[in-house]
């Protein structure tokens, strides 16, 4: 869209440019965003961003035959998820179908410099032969390398000059080594060729690559990551088991934005939501409280909202798995999550694992209903909750299991009013039919806590002994 004043256009959610990320905020209206004060990349953020852009470029000079010839930090956008992409085509020249010529378009100094290539990532060749090709973009790639390392700052400053950039230029001829000194040792090398005056010394964006500072651990998660729909589920399943001790090793910033979101995208298939699941309530460990409802929340209501699969689906055994991982996770969610989103979003996981087949579950959600009963209303309580212990009670062929829920009954007594115990509990303990041992002493100790209830006022003894 477009009016006299103003050009806007609709993108993915972004966060900024990597330009933004390295303190430069000329174009981001005041007051200036919080996340961008004292902002720092990471070095995997670094590693794997240079990885993504060598990609792009691999895209641009190989497959589609352009010259991007605009690349520095301006021209790269880092979208909500981390992801680094390529933009700012404006300048970009098209190649002939072979790739080996691009029309050369000399630099004009009368127009102004943001309508220009960026002369601080200009390669040498614009001026000393009047050429360029996809090895100038190389050069700029080093160059940004460079400003990574250097706090923003390139190897040379034009300030839109072209004069200065033709000084600059010859310069890098008898260029000092120990100017890349800031770079880590294991790629000073490399940019050392990507910043040479000889475009046919640079190696290409593909070569460039796979050296190996980029075989890091943290690196190749990330790049695994994104390309891991294109490997069958037994080969995913493997790598999420292997997730959490890469986890452990990433910054925050990168578990939120680029593992959670890749997990996130796992949740549309219900056999891989129990691999995926205890990766992320790990982070949502490690998380402050704002993180957890800010990025990790939102993307767990999508497994709150599954159901029981339809019959004879396979799924129904995943489902399950599912629902045990969120049981034993509950504590951690009641830790983190808002009381009105706990009741919205939560309680119904609670009632789906007691109307779950699994044993196992039913025992975990008994066991941990009691440390949240004072979140849930009675109406929630009375027609939601007691009918789903007392039908447990009732069917269950498991001893352990009736125990519990006896004891949970117990447990939850002390919210409970007067009138639902009268109503609800004590014709309950008089209808289950049997008569174990640690059945009866279970229902001696509701009857006991019955009568010294605070909130109920303890039950009369003349009601109980009617009963």
């Amino acid at each position: 869209n477009y009016s006299r004043d103003s050009l806007a256009f609709a993108t993915e959610s972004c966060y900024g440019s990597l330009a933004n990320c390295l303190g430069f905020h000329d174009n981001i209206s005041q007051p200036m965003l919080k996340e961008f004060e004292d902002y720092k990349l990471f070095d995997v953020e670094i590693r794997y961003g240079i990885v993504q852009l060598c990609e792009g470029l691999t895209f641009l000079h190989n497959e589609v035959k352009l010259f991007h010839r605009n690349l520095c930090p301006e021209s790269i956008i880092i979208n909500s998820n981390g992801a680094w992409k390529l933009s700012g085509f404006e300048l970009c020249i098209q190649g002939s179908a072979d790739g080996t010529n691009y029309p050369f378009r000399e630099y004009d100094g009368n127009i102004p410099p943001i309508i220009n290539p960026p002369l601080d990532y200009m390669a040498p060749e614009y001026q000393t032969t009047k050429s360029y090709d996809t090895q100038s973009d190389m050069f700029a790639l080093g160059m940004i390398i460079y400003a990574l390392y250097n706090h923003g700052k390139t190897l040379y400053e034009c300030h839109d000059n072209y004069s200065t950039f033709i000084k600059m230029s010859d310069d890098l001829k008898a260029m000092n080594t120990t100017k890349l000194s800031i770079l880590p040792a294991e790629v000073r090398d490399h940019v050392k060729m990507l910043l040479s005056p000889k475009p046919e010394l640079r190696p290409d964006a593909g070569q460039f690559s796979k050296v190996p500072f980029f075989q890091d651990v943290g690196t190749k998660t990330l790049e695994y990551l994104d390309s891991l729909f294109q490997v069958d589920n037994i080969q995913r399943s493997m790598f999420y088991k292997s997730l959490p001790q890469v986890i452990d090793k990433l910054p925050m910033r990168v578990n939120l934005q680029r593992i959670a979101s890749a997990l996130e995208l796992e949740f549309i298939n219900p056999e891989m939501i129990p691999f995926v699941l205890p990766n992320m309530f790990l982070i949502a460990e490690k998380a402050s409280n704002e993180e957890y409802q800010g990025y990790i929340f939102p993307k767990l209501k999508q497994v709150f909202k599954i159901q029981k699969p339809p019959a004879g689906s396979g799924a129904s055994g995943c489902i399950m798995q599912t629902l045990l991982i969120l049981m034993r996770n509950m504590n951690l969610m009641l830790t983190k999550t808002p009381p009105e989103d706990i009741k919205q979003h939560i309680l119904p996981v609670v009632y789906n694992a007691l109307d779950a087949e699994s044993s196992q579950v039913q025992e975990l959600c008994l066991a941990i209903i009691p440390s949240f009963a004072h979140l849930i209303d009675l109406q929630a309580m009375k027609y939601c909750i007691l009918p789903r212990i007392k039908k447990i009670c009732f069917e269950t062929i498991t001893l352990s299991v009736r125990v519990n829920c006896l004891i949970c009954l117990g447990k939850l007594v002390e919210s409970l009013d007067k009138w639902i115990i009268i109503d609800e509990v004590i014709p309950l303990l008089q209808s289950i039919p049997s008569r174990e041992p640690a059945v009866l002493m279970a229902i001696l100790g509701i009857i006991k806590v019955a009568m010294s209830s605070t909130k109920s006022g303890g039950l009369p003894r003349e009601i109980l002994a009617t009963k």
